[in-house]
């Protein structure tokens, strides 16, 4: 059982899931920058970068990635975001822990167990 069959198989709900911190079911700029960096920071630290591709996944512009946004954006080939693709799709799926990093100020707001 490989990844890419794991992935197929759940579609990009798997991944939505790691990018989406907050757990609110869509992902922010900010939020898919810092979930990226966490992902792979070698890879997303360029802030122009993950803007672009930002806008490519966001299809409605909207600015937040909905679920069906991020699956129709991984079952796309043969685009300049291949490599990105994998990079998000199967890098280490359990990041560095984010609430751990967030102020207590930006904790204070969210309900508990978020």
């Amino acid at each position: 059982y490989s990844d890419v069959e794991a992935l197929e198989e759940n579609g990009g709900s798997l991944v939505f899931r790691r990018l989406d911190l907050n757990h609110d079911g869509v992902i922010d700029m900010d939020e898919f920058r810092e979930a990226l960096c966490a992902l792979d920071d070698d890879n997303w630290d360029d802030q122009h970068r993950v803007a672009r591709l930002f806008r490519v996944i966001d299809t409605n512009g909207d600015g937040k990635i909905q679920p069906e946004e991020m699956d129709a954006w991984l079952n796309t080939h043969g685009d300049q975001w291949d490599e990105a693709r994998e990079s998000v799709a199967f890098a280490d799926p359990e990041p560095q822990k984010h609430d751990a990093a967030l102020p207590a100020e930006a904790m204070a707001g969210r309900p508990q167990g978020a």
